[in-house]
């Protein structure tokens, strides 16, 4: 049951931090959407190579970047750049194309 609790603090935890990140959205682009998905993608690939208990690693992944790395907004967003035909492409390029590049760095550190 305390793993339960503290996968779901965890979540908060990273879902107040995305929060957070959202203000960054500005000139027509979600950079705050787009800074959240990178860093969990980085944070994920550090916390597989560093995070060696089972309990741990839960809490972190499926816990806290839960919280921070929703791709929901991302496919939210890249629909509605598609519908007004601006940055879509761009925008679903740097995300998943940056995602893959920042999950092996984080492995890396």
């Amino acid at each position: 049951m305390l793993n339960i609790l503290g996968i779901g603090f965890a979540c908060g935890a990273g879902a107040l931090l995305r929060y957070a990140l959202l203000s960054v959205n500005r000139d027509n682009f979600p950079w705050g959407t787009l800074l959240s998905n990178l860093l969990a993608s980085f944070l994920m690939g550090y916390f597989s190579q560093n995070i060696t208990d089972e309990i741990s690693y839960l809490i972190l992944s499926a816990g806290f970047l839960g919280g921070l790395g929703a791709y929901s907004a991302l496919n939210y967003e890249f629909a509605v750049f598609f519908a007004k035909r601006i940055h879509a492409l761009a925008y679903y390029s740097l995300t998943y194309c940056l995602g893959l590049l920042m999950v092996y760095v984080g492995m890396s550190v």
